[in-house]
């Protein structure tokens, strides 16, 4: 009797314990406080990416994320946004080389490509257009911006960094500390090199070319833990807030949101009220096709912020800049124009990604999860400045 008290005793502790590491799971599952693996992030071995999930001393407009919004109604905006798509230079592609182990290799690179992007738009509203070129006096190093020292910490990175370029009033073009391929730890000759900081020492009194005084705009923000890879937490609000800025400031948004279970960032440059994916009317096949790649938890959550917030529209998409392609996915293009990684060697260039793609603004509302405006202090005063829209009546 005693034998059979003690095995009881025991199964009953066993399946406590069960129950409880089972329910331990489900409850951090669904309050997304464990990240997926980041294979496309800032979050690399020689950047530590302080305050990457810190709020950075945002005010917190609502228990949960942030949105920039004061609660008064958008302003009327025009139908189309395009007047920046002519400052925009293409990326070279992120993800390159091999090695024994590894058939492909992603610097994690594109939340700075997204970056240097951004100010290579608002440098080349003073750069006349027959001299906006790759490889040109605009094209900045993106491979800078992921190893040069910060000058001031200012706590959350995805809205900061970028005024690193404010810090040293300058950047580096491409052509003098190339976006390149090398050796890094584990991989052989990849893009992984760029995370290697090769700068000379004197690269500040060389090298340094100046860029325009820039400022920041949070337009959204999910708060942490997991902040980089939430879905459905952004709203039709705040896809009217990033084409409001486009507008208004005439400058581009920097966004993160969730792709295939690691937060990936990029360029917003423009939108279309009555522009579709591929000329025909169907309902974000973008968005539904990533939607369809997240881990059980975010694509129940993604699924069911679409059916609260009305699935998808017929039209509207956003013109993004990329630094991915993937062959065969229709969703990405790329140039004909190739981009030489390694001027010493042959055989190791590739095609530059396109200078932009369509997103519907559905792939925003229920995939991303941060939006940051980026504008300059004194376009007014620049040489070639875009030209504004007027709202369609």
């Amino acid at each position: 009797m005693r034998k059979d008290t003690k095995s009881s005793f025991t199964l009953f502790l066993f399946l406590f314990f069960l129950m409880t590491v089972v329910l331990n799971f489900v409850s951090v599952a669904f309050a997304e406080e464990t990240t997926p693996e980041i294979v496309d992030s800032t979050l690399d071995p020689v950047d530590s990416g302080a305050g990457d999930d810190d709020d950075g001393g945002v005010s917190n407009s609502d228990e949960d994320d942030r949105d920039s919004s004061d609660g008064a109604p958008s302003p009327k905006l025009p139908s189309s946004y395009k007047a920046l798509l002519e400052y925009v230079l293409p990326a070279p592609l992120q993800h390159q080389g091999s090695n024994d182990n590894y058939d492909y290799v992603n610097a994690g690179s594109c939340f700075f490509m997204a970056a240097t992007g951004a100010m290579e738009i608002l440098m080349n509203m003073d750069v006349a257009p027959e001299n906006r070129q790759s490889d040109g006096l605009s094209d900045l190093s993106e491979r800078w911006l992921m190893t040069v020292p910060e000058v001031a910490s200012r706590g959350n990175f995805i809205v900061n960094r970028i005024l690193t370029f404010n810090d040293y009033a300058g950047g580096v073009l491409n052509k003098d500390y190339r976006y390149t391929k090398g050796g890094y730890n584990e991989y052989n000759y990849s893009v992984r090199h760029n995370w290697v900081n090769e700068l000379p020492g004197d690269w500040e009194k060389k090298i340094l070319v100046k860029t325009p005084k820039i400022e920041t705009k949070v337009i959204f923000m999910a708060a942490a833990p997991g902040a980089k890879n939430k879905v459905g937490v952004m709203s039709d609000r705040t896809i009217e807030k990033v084409k409001q800025h486009l507008v208004e400031k005439q400058g581009p948004v920097q966004v993160v949101y969730n792709e295939s279970g690691v937060w990936h960032s990029v360029l917003i440059v423009g939108y279309d009220d009555n522009d579709t994916m591929d000329g025909e009317v169907k309902e974000c096949p973008f968005t539904k096709k990533t939607i369809r790649s997240l881990g059980f938890f975010h694509r129940w959550k993604a699924k069911r912020a679409m059916a609260r917030g009305g699935g998808c529209e017929e039209k509207g998409v956003f013109y993004v800049r990329e630094s991915e392609y993937h062959e065969n996915d229709p969703f990405y293009q790329k140039l004909d124009k190739v981009y030489d990684y390694d001027l010493q060697r042959e055989g190791e260039e590739a095609p530059y990604a396109a200078p932009f793609v369509k997103r519907e603004y559905e792939w925003l509302k229920y995939l991303g999860n941060h939006a940051v405006g980026i504008s300059r202090v004194d376009v007014d005063k620049a040489r070639f400045p875009p030209k504004k829209n007027t709202p369609t009546p």
